[in-house]
């Protein structure tokens, strides 16, 4: 059967995609090294001077916006296989392609999180939260039928925009302390 061909391939690769993944970290890394120029560290670089940032209020309301934001994103991916295969009664040949529609989401989430941020910052991230909600009641909603979970799985995916405006912010927060 042509359709669990992808579902049978993940199963029986095991493990071995886990070492994929990992020769492709050391790559990176290797490349890193290699083709990223070198730059002497600060005189105030220190971890404890990094650790200052957290005397910061707003370092932690960042913080906070971030983890709670990003929790509801993990939820559903942490368990996205038994909804769409219990709940959705999605057939099993469909859960690889419909994980590639979620990567697909946050593909384009951060690419649109990106151009919001530029352009108003603190009122993206308000939207983003509120589309994250929104994405998140979607989700529990359409998770009892096969195609408008994925389409919520796609939902749920661009809620990674979040990350892009809060990185900015922290790094806005950090920097007041510097």
């Amino acid at each position: 059967d042509l359709h669990s061909f992808p579902t049978r391939r993940s199963s029986d690769l095991g493990n071995s995609a886990f070492v994929c993944v990992g020769l492709a970290a050391l790559a990176a890394a290797a490349m890193i090294v290699r083709w990223v120029p070198r730059q002497a560290a600060t005189a105030q670089g220190s971890p404890l001077s990094e650790l200052a940032a957290l005397r910061v209020p707003q370092v932690w309301l960042t913080l906070g916006i971030g983890a709670i934001g990003f929790g509801g994103m993990f939820a559903v991916f942490s368990y996205i296989k038994p909804i769409l295969l219990n709940v959705a009664h999605m057939p099993a040949q469909w859960v690889a392609p419909t994980l590639s529609v979620v990567g697909l989401g946050m593909v384009a989430g951060n690419l649109a999180g990106a151009r919001l941020a530029d352009r108003w910052l603190m009122p993206s991230i308000a939207g983003i939260l509120l589309w994250t909600l929104a994405s998140m009641g979607f989700f529990h909603w359409a998770s009892q039928w096969p195609l408008p979970a994925a389409l919520a799985a796609f939902c749920v995916g661009t809620t990674g925009a979040l990350g892009v405006g809060t990185q900015i912010r922290h790094y806005q927060d950090r920097k007041s302390v510097v």
